[in-house]
């Protein structure tokens, strides 16, 4: 009989769109932001469980949706942003 040994790996994946879920409806600026401190609630709380039990996370934001234009100079898109070393 042969002994299998393996470690367990747990994969959690959320994606959050704020804003971008419904920015094609009609919503009161009011709503659109309690609808926001509800989804920051309840991501604190994830956040804290996953402190509680030592879960490392990982988080993809993609930000660049959220500019409102777009120009290559030198060859390098938005060179004022910070990056990496």
């Amino acid at each position: 009989m042969h002994s299998l040994s393996a470690k367990g790996v747990f994969l959690l994946d959320i994606e959050v769109e704020l804003a971008w879920g419904i920015i094609d409806k009609q919503i009161d600026k009011e709503t659109l932001k309690e609808a926001s401190k509800k989804v920051r609630t309840h991501l604190d709380k994830i956040l804290g469980i996953l402190d509680d039990y030592r879960i490392p996370v990982t988080w993809g934001i993609v930000g660049h949706l959220l500019l409102d234009h777009c120009e290559r100079t030198s060859g390098l898109p938005h060179p004022e942003m910070p990056r990496p070393t």
